[in-house]
């Protein structure tokens, strides 16, 4: 028999499931009653779909892309990127067959049949379309709305960002001023201060530096001596500037220090992946305007890799010939990982390894490519690549497996007048086959 205290206590718990349920129904019935949706296909061809076909600027490789455009009621969106199949980059795949990877499209098959199949693109290249729509993407100008550092912004008009970096601003929360580039413009304010040609003075200006930097260097020259002349050259421009209302500081950035320039070198342009067309208006532009302070991507990433061929060869951009080597030892690189990857130079190492290129991958991680099955990992301990590079060296060394007019030609000045690094390239290459031999019998450790 149930007790008056369970039959209220049930009574009390039905009421309050009651109404839990009156007022989540909608959420209730959802989990209870899902509704489902189907989608259809993506439309791949027909009215209202168009294909782009650009360059991908997420690394230096510039792999080719294709981007599906689909317009939905009047306003089009980008639904796919993908590889280019007609680019040499890319090559094609067809879809049974992933693993197999053919030569670029011929550029005469017609773009309808060019969509039966796909095109490697790395997976950087194909999430770029959340690039395009990152909630987070700046697409109006930003500018600071509090002290340095606050992380605080408001949106601005063009206009008014033009304004303010020719003439000046103000930051109205901090009240602090920032100022534009008609302030630093030096050659423009000798012009307007009365001088008939500010470029000839500016030359005088910077034969005296020049002469000030020569004078530092000369270990003859004492410390008083020098700042003997330096005081000289700070009396003598400041008084022909002066004789138009200019203080010497209007025109350097610091007279005590005047090898640092001209204030024209305090507008620095730095950009991020970019292309040679942009790099030689914006290098113009900045060259103009009286500033050394163009930078690009290359000066944070690539720069060690030009200076180190400089150093050595004379030429910035060297690069191995793998399409003609035999044997390619890969220390440092990510095939198929991350770079080289499955475009660009990696798609280029892989076609010459399939036509019988030897590969000694000398990596931790084990690659993510066959290769043509002509890559042989070498799993080396994190930390040990100086090791293994000396063991390689002194086997060489050892066996006489290297060439010696190169090392005694590189420090000649006659070197590079003789364009030897080339010449040496293709020796080296030839001598490479004893090196693999020895690779072989390097001790796991």
């Amino acid at each position: 028999m149930v007790s008056r205290r369970t039959a209220v206590k049930g009574v009390v718990g039905a009421a309050s499931l009651g109404v839990f349920l009156a007022g989540y129904w909608g959420s209730v019935e959802k989990i209870i009653r899902p509704a489902t949706t189907l989608y259809g296909p993506d439309k791949i061809s027909g009215a209202g779909v168009r294909y782009v076909y650009s360059s991908c600027l997420g690394c230096n490789v510039r792999c080719g892309i294709r981007v599906r455009v689909a317009s939905y009621d009047g306003v089009e969106v980008v639904e796919k990127i993908e590889g280019n199949p007609y680019h040499p980059y890319n090559r094609y795949v067809e879809p049974g067959h992933q693993m197999q990877r053919y030569d670029a499209l011929d550029y005469r098959t017609p773009v309808r049949q060019s969509l039966q199949v796909g095109s490697t693109l790395c997976p950087r290249g194909l999430d770029g379309i959340h690039y395009l729509y990152d909630p987070y993407r700046v697409v109006k100008p930003l500018k600071r709305a509090g002290p340095r550092g606050s992380g605080k912004w408001k949106e601005i008009s063009w206009e008014q960002l033009v304004k303010e970096v020719v003439d000046g601003g103000v930051i109205e929360e901090t009240g602090e001023r920032l100022p534009g580039l008609k302030e630093i413009y030096v050659y423009g304010r000798l012009g307007a201060a009365g001088f008939e040609k500010p470029g000839d003075l500016l030359a005088e200006i910077k034969k005296d530096v020049d002469g000030l930097v020569a004078k530092a260097a000369d270990k003859n020259v004492s410390a008083e001596e020098f700042e003997a002349l330096l005081t000289a050259f700070k009396e003598k421009w400041s008084k022909t500037l002066g004789e138009k209302g200019l203080k010497l500081e209007d025109v350097l950035v610091d007279p005590d220090n005047p090898d640092l320039g001209t204030k024209a070198n305090q507008l620095v342009f730095i950009r991020g992946r970019g292309q040679d067309n942009a790099d030689v208006f914006t290098n113009r532009f900045i060259t103009a305007f009286g500033s050394v302070n163009w930078m690009r991507h290359t000066s944070a990433c690539q720069l060690a890799f030009y200076a180190g061929n400089y150093f050595w060869s004379g030429y910035y951009d060297i690069n191995p010939n793998v399409l003609n080597a035999k044997v390619v030892i890969m220390a440092g690189a990510a095939m198929g990982r991350l770079h080289p990857g499955a475009t660009g130079q990696g798609a280029i190492i892989e076609k010459a390894a399939e036509k019988g290129l030897k590969i000694y991958y000398v990596n931790p991680l084990s690659p993510r490519t066959t290769a043509g099955g002509n890559i042989v990992w070498v799993p080396i301990k994190p930390g040990t690549d100086a090791a293994l590079a000396m063991a390689i060296a002194q086997i060489l060394i050892k066996n006489n497996w290297f060439n010696r007019e190169f090392p005694r030609e590189a420090q000649q000045s006659g070197c590079r007048e003789d364009r030897l690094p080339i010449p040496q390239q293709r020796h080296m290459a030839r001598s490479g086959g004893g090196g693999t031999q020895a690779l072989r019998r390097l001790p796991d450790r």
